[in-house]
């Protein structure tokens, strides 16, 4: 009785499994769409090979951007959604839909328009982690830490990260023309306060240079390798699915366990995310300086008020062309210090010294 039990057990799991459509790591995947100068990858099969244009990437793979240089990688076939590696950056690859981004150096400018439903974009850094589900920002580390900026109407959602990977308890929220600083593991980001103008004209000279690449593209005919969104959205289901029903052990029959380890630990981070983004707007009546609340064990004593832009000053904002786009440069410092309270004017003195009488006492 007990063998035929066993036998049934076996014979169980293996419908399942052939009857299953396995989704791995390797199902996701993202092409360089232009170079310029010089970059190159590594993992765990190539020692070191110089990238160039079509070149397909996946989780494990290790991005360097040499001075001077960049790489536009594209994340589906019409090249909706498209990330600039800055010169002299180090990327990794560390999971696909949900596409996150781990960089030790340099920066990151992401350009999205269509991510599937469910799916983040994520950068980690040695100190954060930006999470968005479609924008365009852009992720810089260097010596003096992380800094977001946020180039959309859509908002960034910021979380501090010690050395050991916990995150902070709730987000920053970086608005459009914002940016936030990270200055150090285990730091609470700072609070988010309008970029300098420099920061702008950068941040339209990107966006404007994908445009012109992604328009090149169009014009010679060419399109992406990788499957559309409507496709890639189908397979990402597939594997939130499977990973709900508990069919992951199952996968490590596969090869690539180890990318698949990978990629689940990145949906785990994603969902953790995600439940703290969806937290914070179920609380509307959660001030902004809330969502800056300090991390036990963070000595980050620098948190200011939160940051209140008024486009008042100066006359508002105007319009600097920069490659042909059009983008919001707002004339307000990047101090934060609000506006000096307007002068109440006294009234005209009539000759003789007596105040000129108003229109309802004479």
């Amino acid at each position: 009785m007990l063998i035929k039990l066993k036998s049934i057990c076996i014979l169980f799991s293996v419908l399942v499994f052939v009857g299953t459509t396995a989704v791995r790591a390797e199902d996701f995947q993202c092409e360089v769409m232009s170079i310029e100068g010089t970059a190159t990858v590594t993992n765990a099969t190539v020692t070191e090979k110089a990238l160039k244009e079509g070149d397909i990437l996946k989780a494990g793979d290790i991005i360097q951007v040499a001075s001077s240089s960049f790489v536009d990688v594209g994340y589906d076939k019409d090249w909706q959604n498209v990330t600039r590696f800055e010169e002299k950056s180090k990327v990794e690859i560390k999971s696909l839909y949900p596409i996150e981004m781990q960089l030790a150096q340099g920066g990151i400018f992401a350009k999205l328009k269509a991510l599937p439903k469910d799916s983040t974009f994520n950068v980690q850094t040695p100190t954060a982690i930006a999470a968005v589900r479609g924008t365009e920002f852009e992720t810089v580390h260097d010596d003096e830490g992380t800094q977001v900026y946020n180039f959309s109407d859509s908002k960034v959602y910021v979380f501090g990260q010690d050395e050991s990977g916990k995150i902070s308890d709730s987000p920053t929220i970086v608005e459009n023309s914002q940016m936030t600083q990270i200055p150090r593991p285990g730091a609470v980001p700072r609070a988010p306060k309008m970029m300098s103008l420099d920061a702008r004209i950068k941040g339209g000279r990107f966006k404007a240079g994908i445009e012109k690449r992604i328009q090149e593209n169009s014009g010679r005919g060419r399109i992406g390798k990788l499957p559309d969104i409507r496709a890639i959205e189908k397979i990402h289901h597939e594997h939130r699915e499977s990973s709900r029903m508990g069919r992951g052990a199952l996968k490590s029959l596969e090869s690539g366990q180890e990318k698949n380890e990978k990629m689940k630990q990145s949906m785990n981070r994603q969902d953790q995310m995600l439940n703290k983004i969806d937290q914070t707007k179920r609380e509307p009546n959660r001030s902004e300086g809330q969502l800056h609340q300090q991390r036990p064990g963070s000595n980050d004593q620098n948190q200011g008020p939160p940051f209140k832009p008024n486009k008042d000053r100066m006359g508002g904002s105007r319009d600097q062309n920069i490659g042909n786009k059009n983008i919001q440069v707002d004339t307000q410092d990047d101090t934060g210090h609000n506006d000096p309270q307007p002068v109440k004017r006294k009234p005209p003195i009539r000759r003789g010294g007596a105040p000129r009488p108003s229109r309802t006492s004479r």
